[in-house]
């Protein structure tokens, strides 16, 4: 392919570069540096309307001049006023724009360990390339791989070959030294990861701040101590993108995030604040990164006043936790969190990881820890996370009396919630079995595990949990079932009941039932572009889930043309299931009396 290169003449000197023709897939790739500003760390906000028309107007012209054969691409370099250098690569197929890395904090290590996030200074003139996705460091429960191979046997339906010892020691022959070595060496795993992405279609990035686009902001999820912008599993807003442009609209723009994770994001406790640590960092960074969107997303062409927050899993959590913030306003004007994950943890819990955490690097307190080189707290976080008890959680926000005000159990029940707020709350009808322990086989186990999850609780309500809420001749006498209900009421399904009713039951609600409609399966379904994960994804379905999302992004009603009607939960407790029937409206089976006693009891969240 014969080289061809373009200049633009937006970039101030001694800035310009010119880079030639290369090739990315499907589609147009911006991949930024830091917010800039000038020599006295002001934004430079006389320029940006100026650099961002010309920027707009270049490339009306370059792909212009790259006319319509899908072989020409060209790469350019570009300065924008408000983010920094860009490289601009264009393929044609997908007519979606991204730029990638955006810095929207400075990097949290020395002095910001441990410490809120601080918006950037200065100007970087190193360009981002965006061939190396950015990650905050994390850490995956060894345990998670015991339930992966159950899993693979209840999806298979030959549970009655499971044994737990051999799947426990199949395990620990892959990880002879837990999974902590892997998880702090993945690639693009650094400190500095506090960066974001946004996907903009062509035609509303052309049109500028006169699109006033829908923008629809994904948290990932991972437990709170693993996952990423670009998961891999749900990330690619492509088809997501290409089905909101349908009925004529330009479609709407997609933006992630990553936040700090686990000992770096989410630890908390006595210790921790005594030596100067702030509790909920991962949320604030979130929080900062939806600012950054309300002020810079007018310039991609997107409406700050029609954003969406969505996430799953722990990034569902992280969505319930932004409307409980005690801000008046928040920066978003509906959510869809899926698979809500609150996972609150005990004090005892909250400080016992703190000091795990202190013990792997060697040291008394967090002030000295934050003098530590990058390498051993990145390394010490995976070995804690990795070696959490069977079946339990390490990391979550806590309630500190400031952007948490209370405990999500407290502020929901009491509807302390943000208010004007669209809402779309989902689940599946198998949530639990993601987390299942594979040893809680007899009333007796199970009651231990209990006891472990909740060590405030007295023996008399443990007993009743086990002997008559989750009696195990109500699942015909298999405990997997047992505990997988549980585990799903607990951790992720009453939470979406809790939320429901604290909005009065004005919401629209959904279930993802196609088997084996695992924890996590129905945004694989959301973001589905094509590869269907082994036969994971069902292909039947996600085209319509897709047009219910992208109707609710852009107007806060899933409905539109062609689609059964979705009703508000209302009165009656009605959702939209996905099943092997298709899309049907029945009862939600969150609105139980389950649910209704884990919230009486203070045991839901």
């Amino acid at each position: 392919m014969p080289k061809q290169t373009v200049r633009t003449s937006t970039a101030p000197d001694p800035m310009p570069r010119v880079f030639p023709q290369a090739i990315v897939a499907n589609r147009l790739v911006f991949c930024s540096g830091n917010i800039a500003m000038d020599e006295t760390n002001n934004l430079i906000q006389g320029d940006v309307k100026a650099h961002t028309h010309q920027i707009i107007k270049n490339l009306s012209e370059v792909l212009k001049a790259a006319g319509s054969s899908l072989d020409k691409i060209v790469k350019i370099n570009i300065y924008l006023a408000d983010f920094g250098d860009f490289d601009m690569v264009n393929e044609e197929t997908s007519q979606i724009y991204k730029f990638s890395n955006i810095r929207y904090a400075q990097s949290p290590v020395g002095d910001l360990r441990w410490a809120p996030p601080v918006a950037p200074e200065g100007v970087n003139k190193q360009v981002q390339n965006g061939s190396v996705n950015v990650i905050c460091p994390q850490g995956m429960m060894e345990w998670m791989s015991v339930t992966s191979i159950f899993q693979r046997y209840y999806a298979a339906r030959t549970v009655d070959k499971f044994n737990h010892d051999a799947a426990v020691a199949q395990v620990k022959t892959k990880y002879p030294n837990g999974t902590g070595l892997e998880q702090s060496t993945l690639p693009g795993t650094s400190d500095d990861c506090l960066f974001l992405d946004v996907h903009v279609p062509e035609a509303v990035f052309r049109k500028g701040r006169k699109a006033k686009a829908p923008v629809m902001v994904w948290i990932h999820g991972g437990a709170y101590v693993v996952g990423n912008k670009v998961d891999s599993s749900a990330g690619d807003p492509t088809r997501l993108i290409t089905t909101s442009r349908e009925n004529g609209g330009d479609g709407i723009i997609y933006v992630s995030l990553n936040y700090r994770l686990g000992g770096l994001g989410f630890v908390s406790g006595e210790t921790f604040e005594k030596d100067g640590g702030t509790p909920n960092l991962g949320l604030l960074d979130q929080r900062l990164a939806l600012e950054w969107v309300q002020k810079h997303i007018h310039l991609f062409g997107g409406d700050r006043n029609q954003v969406t927050i969505s996430g799953g899993s722990a990034g569902a959590g992280s969505v319930v936790y932004h409307l409980l913030s005690g801000s008046e306003d928040v920066p978003f004007k509906r959510v869809l969190p899926q698979s809500i994950g609150l996972l609150p943890a005990s004090d005892a819990t909250k400080e016992s990881n703190a000091l795990k955490l202190l013990e792997k690097l060697g040291v008394d307190s967090f002030e000295e820890a934050r003098k530590l080189p990058s390498e051993r707290i990145i390394r010490a976080n995976a070995d804690v996370i990795s070696e959490a008890p069977l079946g339990h959680f390490l990391y979550a926000p806590v309630d500190d009396g400031s952007y948490v005000p209370q405990t999500a159990a407290a502020q929901l029940r009491d509807g302390n919630v943000a208010s004007g707020i669209d809402l779309m709350i989902a689940h599946t009808e198998n949530e639990g079995f993601t987390f299942l322990p594979t040893n809680v086989d007899t009333d007796e186990a199970f009651a231990a595990y209990l006891e472990g999850m909740f060590p405030q609780t007295d023996k008399a309500t443990i007993d009743y949990i086990v002997k008559d809420l989750y009696p195990l001749s109500e699942y015909q006498g298999l405990w997997y079932e047992r505990a997988s209900a549980f585990i799903g009421d607990y951790g992720l399904k009453c939470p979406s009941n809790a939320l429901t009713k604290a909005y009065h039951n004005k919401t629209y609600n959904s279930k993802w039932s196609v088997f084996p409609a695992y924890h996590g399966y129905d945004f694989l379904s959301l973001f589905f572009n094509g590869n269907t994960l082994g036969g994971i994804v069902n292909t039947t379905y996600t085209p319509i889930l897709q047009s219910y999302v992208s109707n609710f992004i852009k107007s806060g009603d899933p409905n539109g043309n062609g689609l059964v009607k979705w009703p508000m939960e209302g009165n009656t407790f009605r959702l939209m299931n996905f099943g092997v029937a298709g899309p049907v409206v029945e009862k939600d089976d969150s609105a139980d009396s389950k649910c209704e006693w884990l919230q009486t009891h203070d045991l839901l969240l």
